[in-house]
């Protein structure tokens, strides 16, 4: 367009049809940008090209068109725009129509390198947009596999616990129980009075020794709980007659005592599901959340036989979960019978 202004007043164009011209090119060229595919891209071109034809001057800024062309899906009508510039050789001076074709390949090479750079841009968006996704997967996957990671180890080293507290029970219990039992063998034939005091304090080192086995056994066993395997092992019963879902979702490095309170709940609402249940589903969801634990119990056994008082089970239940410091409710309804039990984390 600059070089086009230039031309029409070094070529002596009038001023009007410099400014008419030029509108119409910028119209053109906006339409064009607009419209790349539409047929509203070929009839402004058709346009223009009629008027260049009317208007011998109009074909000094006929290389917008050509620029525009370019970008046209149409191969045929590309040419036809490509070759409209030497029709300037019919109404103009061979100076001017020199220019025209001058300008109108200069306008081919600066569109196509245009569109070489439009392509190279989109191309290098869609990378990076590309790689930040990956970089995106690549992070949460390497944080799935690290949770999964330490999940195992804290699975492996609580089944070892298991197994050590399983050997200590079997193994070292027994022998000091029988042990124990032959000292007081030994106290009850023992007729020296001076061995006595010796065989008494034998016995209570004994007792004493198996008092605190049996802490560290339960200590060791209660650490090496793994919530979600207890809570699988309890619902089997259940599977037999109804279908259960289960939906856990809570870390194994869970404190003990909501540990133990979730599965003797669990335990105790499975017992009365399988005792006083006539339905044929069972929901059991427990979830961790940022400030608390959630547990909860439904099935769709119907409700008639329930009284307004609670019964030792329901009882139970509100004890254990008020030990730990939660709270503890339960809806009945005609088709549903639902317990839920909320424990707050230590802060």
């Amino acid at each position: 367009m600059a070089v086009g202004i230039a031309l029409s007043v070094i070529f002596g164009v009038k001023e009007i049809y410099i400014i008419f011209a030029l509108l119409v090119a910028v119209i053109v060229s906006s339409i064009s940008q607009y419209s790349e595919k539409d047929m509203l891209f070929y009839i402004s071109h058709l346009v223009y090209a009629v008027l260049a034809l009317i208007f011998p001057s109009f074909f000094i800024f006929m290389p917008v068109c050509v620029y525009e062309a370019v970008y046209s899906p149409n191969r045929y009508f590309k040419t036809v725009l490509w070759c409209m510039p030497l029709l300037a050789f019919a109404g103009n001076s061979l100076a001017e129509a020199v220019a025209v074709i001058l300008i109108s390949m200069l306008s081919v090479c600066v569109s196509v390198r245009t569109k070489e750079l439009g392509e190279l841009k989109r191309n290098l968006i869609a990378i990076r947009d590309s790689s930040a996704e990956n970089r995106r997967l690549l992070l949460e996957r390497n944080k799935y596999l690290s949770e999964s990671r330490d999940n195992e180890i804290t699975l492996a080293v609580m089944s070892e616990r298991n197994r050590i507290a399983r050997e200590i029970h079997d193994n070292v219990g027994h022998m000091l129980s029988r042990t124990i039992l032959q000292m007081g063998a030994v106290n009850v034939l023992n007729k020296d009075a001076d061995l006595k005091p010796h065989l008494e304090e034998i016995s209570n080192s004994l007792n004493g020794a198996m008092t605190s086995m049996r802490e560290s056994v339960h200590n060791l066993h209660d650490d090496s709980v793994i919530l979600s395997k207890a809570v699988t092992e309890i619902v089997k019963p259940l599977e037999k007659n109804m279908t259960v879902k289960l939906d856990i979702d809570i870390s194994e490095k869970t404190p003990n005592n909501i540990k133990m309170c979730i599965i003797g709940i669990i335990r105790e609402a499975v017992s009365n599901i399988i005792r006083h249940s006539n339905g044929d589903s069972a929901v059991i969801i427990i979830r961790e959340h940022p400030a608390f634990y959630q547990a909860s119990v439904e099935d769709n056994g119907s409700n008639e036989k329930i009284s307004d008082s609670d019964g030792i089970g329901l009882e139970n239940m509100k004890n254990r979960a008020e030990k730990a410091g939660g709270i503890f409710k339960y809806y009945a309804e005609k088709n549903s019978f639902k317990i839920f039990v909320s424990i707050p984390k230590e802060r």
